[in-house]
């Protein structure tokens, strides 16, 4: 702010008052309190306060959807979604990368933090409910629809997660199988999603017809299923092969692959 009357006061430089939304590091939201004879903001400050901005998230669109660029023909990692798509219920609070990692990694603690978040503020009772259902409907329908769209664009995509009780261990089973699918020569797009609980982990538990475990695998945008045959217990209809390493360990993943027919797959 370059405004004199503060800068004289204070001695030094200051910022009017605002707040800011971002999503995927794009500005959605911005609010500056200011006034003719108030540059600073500090006589009506409400329009850069809470209250403001959650109102605003209530009203706020879906953002414009854009189609993930197409991954090389090489193994591929993709950004951790734990963040990415989690950004849209926890993305206004002003916390560090790691913090947000942190935050984001665990869905009770996201969803409770931002309810917390709110009382402290003043939002509670229905309006705090409405409008954490409005936030948190909007985050799993990006999060489903930027892993359906990694699967639409890449040949194959691996899904992996970290695990344990805190959602904290890297899973061994995801380590192995990826290792087993770049030892047979098989390319690949690897993506990890958030811990259980998360948006972007609940929309690919979704996309699996209710299987929530890792590693998940897509090959020609068809679901092939987990580790293994029992990652996929109780299911009435089985994917192609079951799993990722009975289709390795027949050869047929990898003749799929090369084919780019994934009907070479027992069904």
């Amino acid at each position: 702010m370059t405004h004199g009357g503060p800068q004289n006061i204070f001695g030094q430089g200051r910022s009017r008052r605002y707040s800011a939304y971002f999503e995927e590091g794009v500005l959605r939201v911005l609010n500056v309190a200011e006034g003719a004879d108030d540059p600073a903001g500090d006589e009506a400050p409400e329009n850069s306060l809470v209250p403001k901005m959650l109102a605003d998230l209530a009203a706020l669109p879906p953002a414009p959807s854009q189609a993930p660029a197409a991954a090389p023909k090489a193994a591929h990692e993709g950004p951790s979604l734990g963040w990415r798509c989690e950004a849209l219920d926890c993305g206004h609070l002003s916390l560090t990368t790691e913090a947000q990692s942190s935050l984001c990694s665990r869905g009770f603690a996201r969803k409770q933090g931002l309810a917390s978040w709110m009382s402290n503020h003043g939002v509670c009772g229905a309006e705090q409910e409405a409008l954490l259902n409005k936030i948190e409907h909007r985050s799993i329908g990006a999060a489903s629809e930027l892993l359906q769209g990694l699967i639409a664009s890449n040949d194959v995509v691996v899904f992996s997660a970290l695990v344990g009780e805190n959602g904290d261990k890297v899973c061994p089973y995801c380590t192995e199988a990826m290792e087993a699918m770049t030892a047979a020569g098989i390319a690949f797009h690897h993506q990890m999603v958030g811990a259980k609980g998360t948006d972007s982990r609940n929309a690919l538990t979704k996309i699996t017809g209710g299987v929530a475990k890792v590693p998940m695998a897509f090959v020609f945008g068809t679901w092939i299923g987990g580790y293994d045959e029992s990652d996929t217990d109780g299911l009435e209809t089985k994917p192609p092969g079951n799993g990722i390493m009975p289709n390795l360990k027949s050869g047929k993943l990898k003749e799929a692959y090369d084919k780019k027919d994934i009907s070479v797959l027992p069904r």
